[in-house]
């Protein structure tokens, strides 16, 4: 197709206005009779939008629905996204002349309910006769200037429609949600109407429509972090929490959180991150912004689960990690796998899907990945300890479908980092990676220039050291160990090592960040850690007594970042490493210096792989 197919069937009005024009339309009175009037507030919704111009603002307000329809947001906040899937919707219903529909699955809580309100909005400013369900119990019918209401047990299918008046290709939008794992009614999804379905990733609510239309299947990405900023000022609570940060931080001379008690959570999280002596109180823009992020780096990128815990970050992040603490092994699997085993509804908490463009009009192809770097190291964590047969087949299977490569891959890492600990003799080949000199800075692979010869990460065997805090690193203290944080919500970095030397009282904290994915974002809250195992290694090394009687030398610690990589994959893909720093990476750094050199290592993931699937490799590593 040429690439403005859709732009030119967005464009084409000549059926939709066919559609619009009541001489085209009749509807028995015995049909008509089993509806009955919608309540006001839907006549109000109605006469607001029924042939309004399109609107250029950001937002669209939902009043005068009624409440419990959209309990979090009285606004829509238009995506990018939303615009063009219209344009898509739109254009595949002009296409097929009102057969076949479209399916708009994809992650939970992405907006994809929000979106089939903004569909209506913009087909009653087309004049379109639209049926709207937003449940699959109730249905409203708007047929031209009138607005009409039933239940969908009480209709007596197709026949209670209005039918065209000849054989044209004009049709009745049918938009729905079903909350029941069940197909829709049939008459949701048959001519005259053309079927516009959205819809957890669950084919029981769509299997056997879907076998006998052909619809065309796409969905919604998760949202950007820019989108997650705007979206969150039209929630609710969003005037609340920013006049409570306003009186929190509007004086920097006269600063109480007492404000905030209302938000759980919240308190706690800023004076964490504010507490260091040489920080700054925020602006209330700046602890706004850190609220937000703090959120993402729980929850990941879907709008509902951030803009909970930005609102109830305690109570939500609490219940989140007791469902994870309450899972069984079996269960977890079940969640983990959802694609190799029937549908588990644990899979919402644990993965994100990102739907990938196949072409125009074509059915999207999904990958899969952690929803989040917290969620991953919660159930990493899990599997660590796991080596039962059906996972190690689900996770080789994995491997060879390029719509979960990456997630399998990031299944290994907790294989990654007893590879990297185990392996002696000679030393790791780091390559360099440049910052583009920004704040926050973003690094990318620099092939002109080496790494030099000062910098050498040995291949040493290192003890593993499963470290539950920071404060009790002075404890596990040794020279050449490989921690592993054990709280899945420490940010930034999976592992740390340290190599000291008492004598000259300096020290090398190498921080690694494994992951095999192409981007990596991290949290600002990363640099607070890194600062506080400087101090307590600045400290370790002033104290010891190997240093008495010698010149007083100044502690000094040098901080080096390694992102380790798959060694598999293409040159094209290196040459595109990514690695972007968190906001923060300037700032408090008169006392204990995080920043320092970045590096990629390359590590054959295969033999990650084949350890996790040899046992008897494994036993000889534990020994």
């Amino acid at each position: 197709m040429p690439w403005n197919i859709i732009e030119r069937l967005a464009n084409d009005f000549t059926l939709s206005n066919q559609n619009a024009d009541p001489a085209n339309w009749q509807w028995r009175a015995e049909s008509k009779s089993l509806w009955g009037p919608a309540e006001e507030d839907w006549k109000t919704f109605l006469a607001k939008w029924y042939g309004t111009p399109d609107s250029q603002s950001p937002c669209i307000s939902l009043d005068p629905l009624p409440r419990d329809l959209y309990p979090y947001t009285p606004s829509i906040f238009i995506r990018e996204s939303y615009l063009t899937m219209f344009d898509t919707v739109w254009a595949k219903a002009i296409a097929s002349e009102g057969f076949s529909g479209v399916i708009i699955t994809g992650q939970p809580g992405t907006g994809k309910t929000l979106f089939s309100y903004y569909l209506l909005i913009r087909l009653l400013q087309r004049k379109q006769v639209v049926l709207f369900s937003p449940n699959g119990v109730v249905v409203y019918l708007f047929y031209h200037n009138e607005v009409y209401k039933a239940r969908v047990g009480d209709l007596d299918g197709e026949a209670s429609l209005p039918k065209p008046v000849s054989a044209t290709s004009i049709f009745i939008w049918s938009l729905f949600d079903i909350l029941k794992r069940e197909d829709p009614a049939h008459f949701l999804v048959t001519y005259p109407c053309f079927p516009v379905q959205v819809a957890s990733p669950d084919p029981a609510r769509y299997a056997i429509w879907k076998k006998e239309h052909y619809p065309l299947i796409t969905g919604l990405p998760l949202w950007t972090r820019d989108e997650l900023a705007q979206g969150l000022k039209y929630q609710r609570r969003f005037g609340s929490l920013w006049g409570a940060l306003q009186r929190a931080y509007g004086n920097p001379l006269s600063i109480s959180l007492d404000s905030l008690v209302g938000f759980s959570g919240s308190a706690d999280l800023l004076k964490e991150y504010y507490a260091e002596e040489d920080t700054p109180p925020p602006s209330p823009e700046d602890a706004l912004a850190y609220l937000l992020d703090a959120a993402i780096d729980h929850f990941g990128f879907a709008p509902r689960d951030v803009f909970d815990a930005v609102f109830n970050y305690s109570v939500v992040t609490h219940h989140h990690e007791n469902v994870f603490a309450n899972l069984n092994y079996m269960e977890l699997r079940a969640a983990l796998f959802p694609f190799t085993s029937p549908s588990h509804s644990m899979s919402d908490w644990i993965l994100a899907l990102h739907p990938v463009n196949q072409g125009l009009l074509m059915p999207v192809h999904w990958t899969v990945d952690f929803k989040s770097d917290s969620v991953a190291r919660h159930v990493l964590q899990r599997l660590y300890e796991a080596e039962d047969f059906p996972t190690r087949q689900q996770m080789s299977f994995l491997r060879t479908m390029p719509e979960t490569r990456e997630f399998a891959g990031r299944l290994l890492e907790p294989f990654l980092h007893r590879f990297i600990a185990t392996c002696a003799d000679g030393t790791w080949p780091l390559a360099n990676m440049k910052s583009d000199a920004l704040d926050p800075p973003h690094f990318t692979l620099d092939r002109d220039f080496p790494v030099s010869d000062n910098v050498r990460f040995m291949k040493v065997h290192r003890k593993i050291v499963k470290l539950q805090a920071i404060a009790n690193l002075p404890i596990y203290l040794e020279n050449n160990s490989y921690y592993i944080p054990l709280d899945p919500n420490f940010p930034f970095f999976d592992a740390f090592i340290i190599e000291l030397d008492y004598e000259k009282k300096t020290a090398i904290l190498w921080i690694l960040q494994i992951t095999t994915s192409r981007n990596h974002e991290c949290s600002a809250l990363g640099y607070r850690r890194i600062r506080e195992i400087i101090a307590i290694l600045k400290n370790a090394l002033s104290g010891d007594p190997r240093g008495q009687g010698q010149a007083s030398r100044t502690p000094h610690v040098e901080v080096r970042y390694v992102l380790v990589v798959p060694k598999e994959e293409s040159e094209a893909e290196l040459l595109n490493l990514q690695w972007q720093f968190p906001n923060g990476w300037s700032q408090n750094r008169k006392r204990h210096d995080h920043s320092g050199g970045v590096y990629r290592l390359e590590v054959p993931l295969a033999v990650c792989s084949a350890i996790f699937k040899n046992v008897s490799i494994f036993e000889r590593i534990e020994r």
